[in-house]
C-alpha cells in the first residue's frame, strides 16, 4: 500500500472515530465474528474499483 493511500486511510479512520462510526462499525462487524478493519478495507476497495470503471456507488 502506498504511502500517500496510507496517509489517508489514516484520516479516514480518524474522521470515523471523531463521528463515533468507528464503535459502531467494530461493535457491528465484532457480533457477527468479522474484523471491522477488513471489513472496511474491502468496501475501499470495492469503491475504488467501481470509480476506476466509471460506475457508480
Amino acid at each position: 500500500m502506498g504511502c500517500q493511500r496510507f496517509d489517508s486511510m489514516a484520516l479516514a479512520i480518524m474522521s470515523l472515530h471523531d463521528s463515533g462510526l468507528l464503535q459502531l462499525l467494530a461493535y457491528e462487524y465484532g457480533r457477527q465474528g468479522k474484523d471491522w478493519e477488513t471489513e472496511l478495507n474491502q468496501r475501499a476497495k470495492e469503491k475504488q474499483l467501481m470509480t476506476e470503471l466509471g460506475l457508480e456507488h
